[in-house]
């Protein structure tokens, strides 16, 4: 097992190579030393239950996480050998392969969120132009309205004009 100023020193160093706050960067830190941690105590106690050792590797510790989640639940003290047939054993690699993950995942949810603000963004412009658009056609609607007003008048007087040119023809022709 690693000392831990050996774990402290790994996990700076490639959590140095992220953006994050300093009080991030210490909770990722303590987060992944406890993790590796953790997981060396759960290996240790399995062995001195089940007489075997048990390898960390990112898919084993998943499954060791949710074998421990059960085994508490159910107390069933072998199942986790016997329903997946291996050992854990928690090195060095698996811690390193514990922070690479970390950062990926890290990585990969803050590229979703910054492309989701950036719809979000240009769903507000767009909106805003919208917003805009209207208030100019509703600014020329007003200053359309007394022009309107007139073409209506005007339009009303040439149906009576037609009207009554219509009437006068009908009399001539009938």
């Amino acid at each position: 097992a690693w000392p831990p100023d050996a774990l402290l020193a790994v996990s700076t160093r490639f959590l140095s190579e992220i953006t994050l706050t300093e009080f991030e960067r210490e909770v990722c830190i303590e987060m992944c030393q406890t993790f590796h941690t953790s997981t060396q105590d759960l290996s240790d106690e399995f062995f001195v239950r089940l007489g075997r050792h048990n390898y960390v590797t990112p898919t084993s510790y998943l499954e060791l996480i949710k074998h421990v989640q059960r085994t508490a639940q159910q107390e069933e003290d072998n199942e986790f050998f016997v329903r997946l047939g291996r050992h854990n054993y928690v090195t060095p690699t698996s811690y390193l392969e514990l922070i690479n993950t970390f950062k990926e995942l890290l990585s990969k949810k803050r590229t979703g969120v910054l492309m989701g603000k950036a719809r979000y963004e240009t769903g507000i412009e767009k909106l805003d132009y919208a917003a805009r658009s209207v208030g100019v056609m509703q600014d020329n609607l007003i200053a359309l309205q007394p022009k309107l007003v007139v073409a209506a008048g005007q339009v009303q007087e040439m149906m009576a004009k037609v009207e009554k040119e219509s009437a006068d023809v009908a009399k001539v022709n009938s």
